[in-house]
């Protein structure tokens, strides 16, 4: 037991290390190199220490945040305080990495929190008017995608119905201009008016016509009901709209700035990632170019969910920081794929396995007890249940809303008058 390395549960004092990351750990420093802790993490060490009498001293909080791996192999923050034996615990909820796995010990029989980091920026509104191929397929919106082919062949069925129902009645029902009136062009113009609620010119007399003409005007009337109410709810419900949708086109704008937390590991991944939009992402970390460092502070977070702003760090985090202000933050369109949230850890420095053994298990008794679940509830609230629901909210229509609606006249205006035009000089072309 007399090597340090090899000392497991000794009476030596064991050098915790932590940083200043509500509401896992909070750090006051009161004056010069004297600081105060408190935390979830804190009161959860607490807990452990006093279970298995460990006896340990909280050293100055170091910078670099968590620990990235540098293109040079050595490591910053936490983990590198772990790595080269300058710290024997780190009081921090780390997601697993393969990399950090190589030179520390995760605490892996019971996670402490669950997580999931992800981009966020704060949601832009549609107030802008901009002729738009997406501003005409907002037309298509209010019934799905695959409805629409549906309804089309509903309505060529039902003509093509009528017209047969027409053509084949025998007897004095139907007469001969009716019949011959009634071509399939004729009967598809006719079923077309009766979804947009128009008079027919000519109504068939027979009866099985008769039946195809109140199924048709029933469709109508369905489609008409059905579009209008989705259409008005669609146009006057707050829709949040992401400003951006991809982290391609975050590295094309220049005006806006990245926040998140000092150290996180997945910037090491970024410095080798093969996709230019990931290394802009690094070469703002590292040159501190428009980059907002998340320092525990409500007002750190609160300039995190400004604006013109990508935000990668937990949105329950961020609730439990600054309350229902983070709700108007909306995820990157981008998928991720992280996916589900993931589990973290407490994480020792290599050597010290029968530490992290009773560590180990005294955290999964903790868990099966309910005390985690507990410490859980008292220090992370945030969630985002605590969102109000804004799609609920209604707003006044825009020029942007109405847009595709309006532009319908003059185009239409446009259109008739080529047309003309076209006839015009045939008609000419005709006579020559």
């Amino acid at each position: 037991m007399g090597d340090r390395d090899q000392r497991g549960l000794s009476a030596e004092e064991l050098r915790v290390i932590s940083v200043h990351n509500p509401p896992f750990v909070k750090i006051h420093q009161e004056m010069a190199n004297h600081f105060t802790h408190s935390g979830y993490l804190i009161d959860l060490w607490n807990i452990i220490s006093a279970e298995l009498d460990l006896r340990y001293r909280l050293l100055p909080p170091r910078p670099g945040g968590y620990g990235a791996l540098l293109h040079n192999g050595s490591w910053t923050g936490m983990v590198g305080e772990l790595a080269e034996k300058r710290a024997d615990v780190a009081l921090a909820a780390m997601f697993y990495r393969e990399d950090r796995a190589a030179v520390l010990d995760y605490v892996n029989m019971a996670p402490v929190w669950s997580g999931h980091y992800e981009f966020h920026m704060r949601a832009g509104e549609r107030d802008t008017a901009a002729l738009s191929g997406d501003m005409f397929a907002s037309l298509l919106r209010p019934l799905h995608q695959h409805v629409w082919p549906m309804l089309f062949l509903s309505l060529v069925a039902l003509a093509i119905v009528l017209v047969t129902s027409v053509r084949l009645s025998r007897g004095p029902a139907e007469s001969g201009p009716t019949r011959r009136e009634f071509s399939f062009g004729f009967s598809c113009l006719s079923v077309l008016m009766t979804v947009t609620g128009q008079g027919w010119a000519v109504t068939p007399v027979s009866a099985p016509a008769r039946i195809v003409t109140i199924c048709s005007w029933i469709t109508g009337l369905l489609i008409t009901f059905h579009y209008t109410a989705n259409m008005v709810s669609h146009l006057t419900v707050v829709q949040p709209a992401a400003p951006i949708s991809s982290l391609a086109e975050f590295a094309t704008n220049n005006d806006w700035t990245l926040a998140m937390e000092d150290g996180l590991g997945i910037i090491g991944s970024w410095a080798r990632s093969p996709v230019p939009a990931e290394r802009h992402l690094y070469e703002r970390t590292a040159s501190g170019e428009r980059f907002l460092r998340l320092n525990g502070t409500p007002e750190a977070f609160l300039a995190a969910v400004q604006p013109r702003t990508l935000l990668f760090y937990d949105q329950d985090l961020v609730i439990t920081a600054i309350g229902e202000e983070a709700c108007h933050l909306l995820p990157l369109v981008e998928p991720d794929p992280r996916g589900k949230p993931e589990a973290t850890y407490l994480v020792l420095r290599k050597g010290l396995k029968p530490l992290r053994s009773v560590i180990n298990k005294t955290l999964l008794r903790l868990m099966q007890t309910g005390t985690l679940s507990r410490l859980k509830r008292r220090w992370l609230r945030g969630s985002r249940q605590l969102c109000p629901d804004q799609r609920l909210a209604v707003r006044p229509l825009t020029l942007a809303d109405m847009l595709a609606v309006i532009v319908i006249v003059p185009l239409a205006a446009i259109g008739a008058g080529l047309v003309l035009a076209g006839e015009l000089l045939a008609s000419r072309l005709r006579c020559l």
